[in-house]
C-alpha cells in the first residue's frame, strides 16, 4: 500500500497502533519497534500514534520513542543511500 501511493506520488500516513505496547510499558516490544522502523524503510510520509498517547500510561515516553525510532531509520536510509553513491572523487 505504502509503495501503490508513493509511486502515484500520494502522501502516505501510516497509523496502527505502532507502539501499541507503550500504552502500559515505558518502553516498547522488539516487535513494535521493527514495526515502526519498517513503515519508514517502506518510504511513508508520515507515522501517526494515537491510542498510546491519548490514553497510554506513557504519552510522553511514548512520543520520544517514536522520534528515536524514525530519527535513527531515516539515519540508516540516508547513510546507506551515501554508500550507494560510492566515494566522491576530488581532481
Amino acid at each position: 500500500m505504502v509503495a501503490a501511493c508513493s509511486a502515484t506520488g500520494k502522501p502516505v500516513i501510516v497509523a496502527a497502533q505502532m507502539l501499541g505496547s507503550m500504552g502500559k510499558n515505558p518502553c516498547p516490544t522488539r516487535k513494535k519497534d521493527a514495526d515502526v522502523t519498517n513503515v519508514v524503510y517502506d518510504g511513508a510520509d508520515c507515522v501517526m500514534l494515537s491510542g498510546e498517547t491519548a490514553k497510554g500510561k506513557y504519552p510522553v515516553e511514548t512520543l520520544k520513542m517514536m522520534k528515536e525510532i524514525t530519527s535513527g531509520a531515516e539515519t540508516y536510509l540516508e547513510q546507506k543511500h551515501l554508500f550507494l553513491q560510492g566515494p566522491i572523487l576530488m581532481l
